[in-house]
Protein backbone atom coordinates (compact mmCIF):
# COMPACT_ATOMS: atom_id res chain seq x y z
CA UNK A 1 0.00 0.00 0.00
CA UNK A 2 1.83 3.59 -0.91
CA UNK A 3 -0.28 6.49 -0.60
CA UNK A 4 0.91 10.38 0.00
CA UNK A 5 -1.01 13.09 0.09
CA UNK A 6 0.82 16.32 -0.13
CA UNK A 7 -1.04 19.66 -1.11
CA UNK A 8 0.52 21.29 -4.26
CA UNK A 9 1.33 24.39 -2.45
CA UNK A 10 3.99 22.16 -0.59
CA UNK A 11 5.38 20.59 -3.21
CA UNK A 12 8.20 22.97 -3.91
CA UNK A 13 9.12 23.68 -0.69
CA UNK A 14 12.55 22.62 0.14
CA UNK A 15 11.90 22.53 4.38
CA UNK A 16 9.03 20.67 5.88
CA UNK A 17 8.44 20.98 9.82
CA UNK A 18 8.83 17.48 11.30
CA UNK A 19 6.93 16.90 14.72
CA UNK A 20 8.95 14.67 16.33
CA UNK A 21 8.19 12.15 20.05
CA UNK A 22 11.12 11.44 21.55
CA UNK A 23 11.05 8.87 24.66
CA UNK A 24 12.86 5.91 26.55
CA UNK A 25 12.93 4.05 29.69
CA UNK A 26 16.33 2.47 29.73
CA UNK A 27 19.55 3.86 31.38
CA UNK A 28 20.10 7.24 31.84
CA UNK A 29 16.70 8.62 30.23
CA UNK A 30 17.63 12.05 30.20
CA UNK A 31 21.18 11.43 28.82
CA UNK A 32 19.49 9.53 25.63
CA UNK A 33 16.94 12.29 24.70
CA UNK A 34 20.11 14.78 24.82
CA UNK A 35 21.78 12.34 22.75
CA UNK A 36 18.56 12.28 20.32
CA UNK A 37 18.53 15.76 20.24
CA UNK A 38 22.30 16.21 19.50
CA UNK A 39 21.53 14.19 16.28
CA UNK A 40 18.40 15.40 15.48
CA UNK A 41 20.06 18.72 15.28
CA UNK A 42 23.74 16.96 13.36
CA UNK A 43 21.67 15.06 10.74
CA UNK A 44 18.39 15.96 10.25
CA UNK A 45 17.96 20.09 11.17
CA UNK A 46 17.20 22.98 13.41
CA UNK A 47 15.04 22.46 16.06
CA UNK A 48 12.46 25.26 16.53
CA UNK A 49 10.27 24.46 18.90
CA UNK A 50 10.52 22.04 21.98
CA UNK A 51 8.01 20.66 24.95
CA UNK A 52 9.42 20.31 28.31
CA UNK A 53 10.28 16.69 29.75
CA UNK A 54 7.44 14.15 31.30
CA UNK A 55 8.15 11.59 32.53
CA UNK A 56 5.49 8.99 31.82
CA UNK A 57 3.99 5.54 32.90
CA UNK A 58 4.65 2.98 30.20
CA UNK A 59 1.68 2.76 27.51
CA UNK A 60 0.87 -0.75 26.56
CA UNK A 61 1.34 -2.00 30.01
CA UNK A 62 4.40 -4.43 29.33
CA UNK A 63 6.79 -2.53 31.69
CA UNK A 64 6.73 -0.55 35.40
CA UNK A 65 9.90 1.49 34.12
CA UNK A 66 8.57 5.67 34.12
CA UNK A 67 9.57 6.91 30.48
CA UNK A 68 11.06 10.28 29.57
CA UNK A 69 9.20 11.94 26.78
CA UNK A 70 9.57 15.14 24.43
CA UNK A 71 8.28 16.28 21.51
CA UNK A 72 10.27 18.77 19.10
CA UNK A 73 9.58 20.59 16.21
CA UNK A 74 12.19 20.05 13.45
CA UNK A 75 13.04 22.32 10.22
CA UNK A 76 14.05 19.70 7.72
CA UNK A 77 14.93 19.28 4.33
CA UNK A 78 14.14 15.57 4.67
CA UNK A 79 11.39 13.76 2.91
CA UNK A 80 9.30 11.01 5.59
CA UNK A 81 11.29 7.62 4.23
CA UNK A 82 15.01 9.55 4.70
CA UNK A 83 13.48 11.23 7.88
CA UNK A 84 13.06 7.76 9.39
CA UNK A 85 15.79 6.35 7.97
CA UNK A 86 17.74 8.80 9.93
CA UNK A 87 15.72 8.45 12.97
CA UNK A 88 15.85 4.55 12.89
CA UNK A 89 19.47 5.31 12.93
CA UNK A 90 19.62 7.63 15.70
CA UNK A 91 17.68 4.59 17.66
CA UNK A 92 20.61 1.75 17.01
CA UNK A 93 23.44 4.94 17.78
CA UNK A 94 21.64 4.70 21.54
CA UNK A 95 21.28 0.89 21.89
CA UNK A 96 17.78 0.16 20.78
CA UNK A 97 17.07 -3.38 20.35
CA UNK A 98 13.57 -4.25 18.94
CA UNK A 99 12.80 -7.22 21.03
CA UNK A 100 9.06 -6.47 22.07
CA UNK A 101 6.55 -3.99 20.86
CA UNK A 102 5.34 -1.70 23.86
CA UNK A 103 9.04 -3.23 25.65
CA UNK A 104 11.83 -1.33 27.19
CA UNK A 105 14.08 0.67 25.24
CA UNK A 106 16.73 3.31 25.25
CA UNK A 107 15.20 5.28 22.53
CA UNK A 108 12.28 5.17 21.02
CA UNK A 109 11.97 8.38 17.82
CA UNK A 110 8.59 8.78 16.35
CA UNK A 111 7.26 11.29 13.29
CA UNK A 112 3.57 12.47 14.76
CA UNK A 113 3.55 15.18 11.79
CA UNK A 114 5.36 16.38 8.92
CA UNK A 115 3.29 19.42 8.91
CA UNK A 116 -0.07 18.86 7.55
CA UNK A 117 0.72 15.83 5.33
CA UNK A 118 -1.09 12.20 5.29
CA UNK A 119 1.52 9.52 4.00
CA UNK A 120 0.62 5.96 3.99
CA UNK A 121 2.95 3.43 3.07
CA UNK A 122 3.76 0.11 3.97
CA UNK A 123 6.86 0.39 6.72
CA UNK A 124 5.62 4.42 7.54
CA UNK A 125 1.95 5.80 8.92
CA UNK A 126 2.22 9.92 8.99
CA UNK A 127 0.37 11.37 11.50
CA UNK A 128 1.65 8.95 13.91
CA UNK A 129 -2.22 6.20 13.52
CA UNK A 130 -2.32 5.95 17.90
CA UNK A 131 -1.25 9.82 18.59
CA UNK A 132 -4.85 10.42 19.90
CA UNK A 133 -4.86 7.33 22.46
CA UNK A 134 -1.47 8.63 24.09
CA UNK A 135 -1.89 10.88 27.02
CA UNK A 136 2.04 11.60 26.81
CA UNK A 137 1.96 12.12 23.56
CA UNK A 138 -0.74 14.67 23.00
CA UNK A 139 0.33 16.02 26.50
CA UNK A 140 3.64 17.30 24.78
CA UNK A 141 2.05 18.08 21.91
CA UNK A 142 -0.70 20.10 23.96
CA UNK A 143 2.23 22.22 25.00
CA UNK A 144 3.89 23.15 22.19
CA UNK A 145 0.67 24.04 20.17
CA UNK A 146 -2.80 23.11 21.35
CA UNK A 147 -4.85 24.54 18.20
CA UNK A 148 -2.82 22.17 15.77
CA UNK A 149 -5.56 20.45 14.08
CA UNK A 150 -4.72 16.87 13.11
CA UNK A 151 -5.16 16.49 9.42
CA UNK A 152 -7.47 13.23 9.39
CA UNK A 153 -9.25 13.54 12.54
CA UNK A 154 -9.72 17.35 12.37
CA UNK A 155 -9.57 17.84 15.50
CA UNK A 156 -7.48 20.20 17.48
CA UNK A 157 -4.56 18.83 19.70
CA UNK A 158 -6.24 20.21 23.04
CA UNK A 159 -9.57 18.82 22.31
CA UNK A 160 -7.97 15.10 21.19
CA UNK A 161 -6.18 15.85 24.69
CA UNK A 162 -9.50 16.59 26.52
CA UNK A 163 -11.14 13.64 24.80
CA UNK A 164 -8.40 11.29 25.83
CA UNK A 165 -9.41 7.77 27.00
CA UNK A 166 -5.59 6.99 28.23
CA UNK A 167 -5.83 7.91 31.71
CA UNK A 168 -1.59 6.98 33.02
CA UNK A 169 0.21 9.59 34.76
CA UNK A 170 2.02 11.97 33.14
CA UNK A 171 3.77 15.06 34.70
CA UNK A 172 6.72 17.43 34.13
CA UNK A 173 9.70 15.65 35.05
CA UNK A 174 11.95 16.78 37.78
CA UNK A 175 15.08 15.02 37.89
CA UNK A 176 15.93 15.93 41.64
CA UNK A 177 12.49 14.36 42.16
CA UNK A 178 13.09 10.97 43.94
Amino acid sequence: MFTVNYKSKDLFKQYMIATILLGGNLGDRAAYLNFAIFHIQKDIGKIIQQSKVYETEAWGGLSDRLYLNQVLRVDTPLGPQALMAYLLDVELKAGRKRTLKWGNRTLDLDILFLEDQIVREDNLQIPHPELQHRRFVLTCLNEIDKDFKHPIIQQSIGDLLLACPDNLNTQIYNPKRV
